[in-house]
């Protein structure tokens, strides 16, 4: 197309040979050079800074913007970062806003229990639920009475379990 680029320095270029002024930036390298954490975050998808912290966790939990945030290019690495960085607030520190399904679906199961009690962990299961989250060897001391009070499903998987 005949378009020539001219390197301004610092993350800047011109284009120049086209119908228009067109200027190009490198958001990573902008926003290095700048110490600008949101033009960096936007480049990069790392959030570094509390005004880029701060940013995204307002456009988060922000109903005014012209589109849904989720549908945002790159929003589940920023989001996912920012979780992270929320992990490590202490609980009245933590950003208001999330909805927080959200911010559990960024953690596998084994960091969302992390520091449970048992008891805890079983919280608002079941009969047949709990019956399902016992190890094999407590299975096999259980009477069979205790199998038969459970639905005829979870009996199967238990029975398949420890055949």
């Amino acid at each position: 197309m005949g378009l020539k680029w001219t390197d301004l320095g610092d993350g800047y270029h011109r284009v120049r040979g086209g119908l228009f002024a067109l200027y190009v930036i490198e958001l990573d390298i902008v926003g290095a050079a700048e110490h600008d954490d949101l033009v960096y975050a936007l480049g990069t998808g790392k959030i570094r800074g509390t005004a880029a912290r701060r940013f995204f966790a307002e456009l988060i939990g922000s109903k005014e913007a012209g589109m849904s945030v989720q549908e945002m290019e790159g929003f589940d690495e920023v989001t996912r970062e920012l979780m992270e960085i929320v992990s490590l607030l202490p609980p009245d520190m933590r950003l208001a806003g999330l909805d927080p399904e959200q911010v559990l679906n960024h953690f596998d199961p084994q960091q969302r229990l992390a520091g449970l009690e048992p008891q805890q962990r079983l919280a608002g299961l079941d009969h047949d639920h709990q019956a399902l989250a016992l190890p094999l060897d407590v299975l096999r001391l259980l009477p069979d009475q205790y199998f038969r009070s459970l639905s005829p499903e979870v009996q199967a998987i238990l029975r398949k379990r420890l055949a």
